[in-house]
């Protein structure tokens, strides 16, 4: 079984400051390669040829997997509205990082709240409802589930958890960022099926700086998180349970999702 269990994205406004050295794992062997490589970013025709596979192929079952769920126009429209924002967000942002990315250990405290909700809720996770046609996440072939903070039905959840969570996760965004940060979103902890992608993409104003916590996973392979750096050089980034990402938009990010918090930027 693959199974990989997501944290919170938390969101909010910033200040700039100087940001330190990434870990980073190099999946593709040191071959440098940017943008609309592994998956459409800026335009829909690949450029990368079969660098990394048939990825053409890759996209075409994707796209193909949603028009036989929904319908063809409604799948077009939404994947034409990401690959316009994903033009368009990065030129109306401020980087407030070097490098807008970051990976770390998440701290204790922050981890033991996401984990001891998890721990506590995981068998009853809800399935989650996508948009129809939306296409973030292929949903209709790999559904991704849900265990939310702030459900106050579940045994420790309810907004005394996710305010927890809010504190625990914002001292560490404030001081790579440099900049005070006011929560903008934070819903819980999503669960990644097997054979799941979630397409990249740049966030939607006021997702500013977000943090990717994995909280669990039981997989056969890594699941890469794809960012893509100032230069628009792409970086696979491979986590492990316990791991934090620190993500500071226009960075792009793809295929892996955890634990997400928001802030946005004051």
């Amino acid at each position: 079984m693959n199974l990989l269990v997501a944290a919170i994205a938390l969101a909010s406004y910033i200040l700039p400051t100087h940001s330190e050295s990434i870990t980073v794992t190099d999946e593709n062997q040191g071959t440098p390669y940017g943008v609309d490589c592994t998956f459409p970013i800026h335009y829909k025709s690949l450029r990368c040829g079969n660098l990394l596979g048939d990825r053409k192929k890759i996209y075409e079952d994707y796209m193909q997997g949603c028009y036989d769920a929904f319908d063809r126009e409604i799948c077009e429209d939404y994947e034409d509205d990401r690959i316009a924002m994903s033009l368009r967000q990065p030129s109306g942002m401020v980087n407030y990082t070097s490098t807008g990315f970051k990976k770390i250990r998440a701290p204790e405290a922050l981890f033991k709240l996401l984990k001891d909700h998890w721990d506590r809720n995981n068998h009853l996770k809800k399935q989650e409802k996508w948009g129809r046609g939306n296409v973030y996440v292929n949903h209709w072939a790999s559904p991704t589930y849900m265990v939310s903070v702030e459900d106050s039905t579940l045994p420790g959840g309810g907004y005394e958890l996710k305010d927890a969570i809010w504190e625990a996760a914002r001292p560490v965004i404030e001081e790579w960022t440099g900049m005070e940060q006011q929560p903008s979103s934070l819903y819980g902890i999503r669960v990644y099926t097997e054979g799941a992608i979630l397409s990249p993409h740049a966030d939607r104003l006021p997702l500013v700086s977000s943090c990717i916590v994995n909280v669990a996973q039981d997989v056969d392979e890594d699941w890469i998180l794809e960012v893509f750096d100032r230069e628009g050089n792409s970086v696979n980034v491979t986590m492990e349970p316990g791991d934090m990402v620190l993500v500071s938009f226009p960075t792009r990010m793809e295929r892996l999702v955890d634990n997400h918090n928001h802030y946005a930027i004051d």
